[in-house]
């Protein structure tokens, strides 16, 4: 339970990335909504990684409709980071160049930080220092 004065840190998939894709991972690659962006839904993921197959089952929800519903329940927003690939990364990777463009998904997969530190106060999620 959170208390009075307490904060909260949440992470959550980008809505740009269960709303969309690129259409290849050229950097100038055109980034894709073929249904809506606005509307939620119900989607699944299915990955594989080392030999396991796995399902994520999820609900896309527009950005507004998350920070309405933190809105709604009280919380004011202090911060919001979209982060997009440094340069280093994209010296590395070159299909990184095109999440330059939108924001950048996990390594593994899509969240966007939303953070509701005090002021001053170290971003757990991260250890980035807010401010």
């Amino acid at each position: 339970m959170l208390q009075a004065g307490g904060w909260l840190c949440l992470a959550v998939v980008h809505p740009l990335n269960s709303a969309g894709k690129f259409d290849d991972v050229a950097p100038d690659s055109a980034f894709v909504i073929r249904g809506s962006y606005v509307e939620s839904h119900r989607y699944e993921d299915t990955i594989e990684r080392d030999g396991l197959t796995m399902t994520f089952h999820s609900v896309h929800r527009s950005m507004e409709t998350y920070l309405g519903a933190l809105a709604d329940a009280g919380f004011v927003l202090e911060a919001l980071r979209e982060p997009t690939p440094d340069p280093e990364h994209v010296a590395a990777e070159p299909a990184a160049a095109r999440w330059q463009r939108v924001p950048l998904p996990p390594p593994t997969g899509g969240e966007a930080g939303i953070a509701l530190p005090p002021p001053g106060v170290a971003n757990i999620c991260s250890g980035i220092p807010w401010g």
